[in-house]
Formats: C-alpha cells, structure tokens, sequence
C-alpha cells in the first residue's frame, strides 16, 4: 500500500509560510508604530529647542554689544554687520547648542 503523503507536507509548509507572512506583518507594524512615535516625540522636542534658539537673536545683541563696548568706527561696524559675522556666530552657536543636545541621547539609543 503506497500512500502520497505530500499534500500533508504542502499543508504544513503553506500554514508556515501563512504564519511568517503575518509575524512579519504584524512585527513591521509595530516597528512603524514606534518608529513614528519616537519621530513625534523627537520632531516635538527639537522644535522646542529650535524655538528656544530661535528667541534668541544673537546678532543684534552682538552689533549693540559692539556699538555699546567698544569705540570703532561706524564704517567698521557696518563692514561686520555687511559680511555677517553675527549672523555666522548665531550659526554656529546654534550648531553648538544642537550638538549639545544631541549628545545627551544616549548611544545605544541612536546607534540602531
């Protein structure tokens, strides 16, 4: 007596492939999931501190500061305010304030 038992295999292997499909499924979902709301809870926290960066105009505390502290010339203050050296120094205290941030997450957060 010789019996096909291949249909129970086929069986097996398409209620496996069945279960994979939606393991997969359900755990890319949840990775979306998450990964949306640590963008959420990042982009929020970021505007918060770009907002606070923001209200802070650095380049007109520093042109006053000049015109204020020291006695140069008119035509100096203007070349410094023409090229945009306070608007630079907002830039890059800016960029200093932002790595800073940035240093305090954690490595084995950032470093997926």
């Amino acid at each position: 007596m010789n019996i096909d038992l291949s249909f129970i295999a086929n069986f097996f292997n398409d209620v496996g492939n069945i279960l994979t499909s939606f393991l997969t499924w359900v755990l890319t979902g949840i990775a979306e999931l998450v990964s949306g709301v640590l963008y959420v809870i990042f982009d929020g926290f970021f505007t918060v501190v770009l907002a606070l960066i923001s209200a802070i105009d650095f380049s007109t505390v520093l042109t006053a500061n000049f015109g204020q502290w020291s006695s140069l010339p008119v035509q100096l203050i203007y070349l410094i305010n023409a090229v945009g050296i306070p608007q630079g120094m907002s830039m890059v205290g800016a960029a200093y304030v932002i790595r800073m941030t940035l240093n305090l997450i954690p490595g084995t957060i950032s470093r997926v």
